[in-house]
């Protein structure tokens, strides 16, 4: 399996996960051994097909006889499973696990996400900060802290948060990341200096993280905007942002860094991100028709993490807007099936389509994706409806995000796959509106 292996490590390398799992679903059927079974679960997981990945895993616990150590084969179950956001059925394995190995960092850290998605949060702190007290390895260490970084966040504790989650993060090599021949800039600030901020997530990370070109100039210094995402570049290019598209472009006495750590970098807190709308559109799009216009969206990427953790139960979401409103879906790939709903997929081609039609919107209704981070840089009304496990950015528990104005309101998901309580308090606030 040799040669077929290495056809589909190749597509993974070049980014095209769709060739790559084609090449896995003609391998899958051929596989017997647990060697083979085991390097195609794991070339499952880097291309986020977890469901393969779990059917390959279970089918190797079953080759197992009944005096093989079976720790690690759980392992690969447990994985698959709070891939799939299963984290009920995960803790059925990992207890029989912690019976085997009682210190076993690793699975005493899937104990403690088990507990974050059950909303158990005080459980899950507990035993990572318990595990800080004892012996451990580096990459232990920081696995531990980057995890803790959401808990200092919810907590109230912005620096201290987004140091573990932004640069502990970094060390587990979880975003993009560079090799540039420029020195990486450290935080210091020297006038006149030029910083390059090389974007290293998401679409939304990137529109999250491009106000801090603004906070860099404040200090005296010029800062430009790397991403390869052209039609994002445009949009910030319009907005008064400095950005190049091209590695090549990059001057030699530049430093640069990571866009996600600058905040960490420029030591600002809670009172410092936000400093009014910084993106506008262009307004030139047709007017859409509609008496109260509401931009909606309930699922993301699914090949984002933890798409299933944020999609929203469709029908359920929908039947939360007044009659008589006019619903517009900003989903460009899989829409939304529901007569009420217009979708907006042949009309949205770029970025600047989409902020358009944000600015048409008296509101946008969304769960976490991309969409509310533009409409909330925009300063439209906007509601982002999270799931426990949420991002970064909406993680202080508060209704409101330091991130952005308080005319975007927070909606939290309190119990596992359960959506019944932000749902509910969704209707309230809609029907509260005096339309």
């Amino acid at each position: 399996m040799q040669n077929p292996l290495s056809t589909a490590e190749f597509f993974i390398h070049i980014r095209q996960p769709e060739k790559a799992k084609i090449v896995l679903d003609l391998l899958k059927p051929h596989a017997n051994s647990i060697a083979e079974l085991d390097q195609l679960g794991t070339l499952y997981s880097e291309i986020r097909e977890f469901t393969d990945s779990l059917e390959l895993a279970r089918k190797i616990y079953s080759l197992l006889d009944e005096t093989a150590d079976k720790f690690d084969a759980r392992v690969n179950i447990i994985r698959a499973l709070l891939n799939l956001n299963k984290p009920v059925d995960a803790l059925e394995h990992i207890l029989i696990n912690e019976q085997q190995k009682p210190n076993d960092h690793p699975n005493q850290m899937d104990k403690a996400m088990v507990y974050f998605l059950l909303n158990k949060k005080t459980e899950g702190e507990q035993i990572l900060r318990k595990i800080l007290t004892q012996p451990r390895s580096k990459d232990i260490d920081f696995r531990v802290t980057f995890n803790l970084g959401t808990y200092d966040l919810t907590n109230g504790n912005f620096k201290t948060g987004m140091k573990h989650v932004l640069v502990d993060g970094k060390k587990l090599n979880i975003w993009q990341t560079y090799d540039l021949s420029i020195p990486e800039w450290q935080g210091e600030v020297i006038p006149n200096k030029t910083i390059l901020l090389c974007s290293e997530a998401g679409l939304g990370d990137e529109i999250i993280d491009i106000r801090f070109q603004k906070h860099i100039r404040d200090l005296g210094m010029n800062a430009v905007w790397y991403t390869n995402k052209k039609d994002l570049a445009q949009v910030f290019t319009r907005n008064g942002f400095d950005v190049i598209t091209d590695i090549k472009q990059i001057q030699s006495d530049w430093l640069w860094t990571y866009s996600m750590v600058t905040p960490v970098l420029l030591d600002l807190d809670y009172k410092d991100i936000w400093y009014g709308p910084y993106l506008q559109p262009k307004r030139e799009k047709e007017k859409l028709p509609g008496k109260f216009k509401v931009g909606i969206k309930c699922r993301g990427n699914p090949k984002y993490d933890q798409d299933l953790n944020r999609s929203l139960p469709e029908q359920q979401f929908i039947d939360c807007f007044p009659e008589d409103w006019t619903l517009y879906s900003f989903h460009i790939d899989d829409d939304i099936a529901d007569n009420r709903v217009i979708s907006l997929k042949d009309k949205i081609n770029t970025w600047d389509d989409t902020l358009d039609y944000i600015d048409q919107m008296d509101l946008i209704v969304s769960s976490c994706t991309s969409l509310p981070h533009a409409a909330s840089a925009m300063g439209k009304e906007t509601i982002v409806v999270v799931p426990i496990l949420n991002y970064y950015t909406w993680a202080y528990q508060n209704s409101t995000s330091c991130w952005y104005d308080k005319s975007t309101t927070i909606l939290r998901q309190a119990e596992y796959d359960n959506w019944n309580q932000p749902m509910q308090e969704l209707k309230a606030i809609l029907s509260a509106k005096n339309i």
